[in-house]
């Protein structure tokens, strides 16, 4: 069951689009991230380090109402909302490798490559696809120093008359022990 606020948003966008119901969980989802994303786009904005929880309560932009600007400020300045903060910083300082394929997903990615290539990617081919930029430039050069490791692996365990079989195996195996 769903929250109310969310039925009468989902109410609101039925009224400008012809929506079947089993899009309404995509729908709820989109609303749920662009939420997520505004929010951290306010925090990113106005919770500026040195500055205190009453200043920044202060300053409520034009398009949030007070009272829930002054909810949101709080959270932030909360215990709670630190150590999640706390969390998520760190979560991202660990990703020593960022990949490069944004907010598509990888399920999304995989199933383009197969209209388009007509087969599954290769595991060490799908990194370097999501760890390279359109220039084939690689992100780090941990990326980089990664495949090359990984092809000159591949190469040696691959004789000439190897199945595709027999190869994608082995190109399992090393993309398992190099990561």
């Amino acid at each position: 069951m769903l929250p109310l606020y969310k039925v009468e948003l989902l109410r609101f966008v039925q009224t400008n689009f012809v929506i079947p119901p089993e899009s309404h969980d995509w729908i709820i989802k989109s609303l749920n991230r662009k939420w997520k994303d505004y929010k951290a786009k306010l925090k990113r904005d106005y919770k500026k380090k040195g500055i205190i929880e009453e200043e920044v309560a202060r300053t409520c932009p034009l398009d949030v109402y007070p009272h829930q600007w002054i909810e949101l400020v709080h959270y932030w300045f909360s215990e709670r909302g630190q150590t999640y903060s706390n969390i998520g910083r760190a979560a991202r300082s660990s990703q020593l490798v960022p990949h490069t394929s944004g907010s598509k997903s990888y399920a999304r990615l995989r199933a383009e490559f197969i209209e388009e290539h007509g087969r599954e990617p290769g595991k060490v081919e799908f990194y370097k696809m999501t760890h390279t930029h359109r220039d084939d430039s690689f992100v780090q050069e941990e990326s980089r120093d990664l495949i090359d490791r990984a092809t000159t692996l591949i190469a040696e365990r691959i004789s000439e008359s190897s199945s595709s079989a027999e190869c994608s195996s082995v190109e399992d195996q090393v993309f398992t022990e190099l990561m």
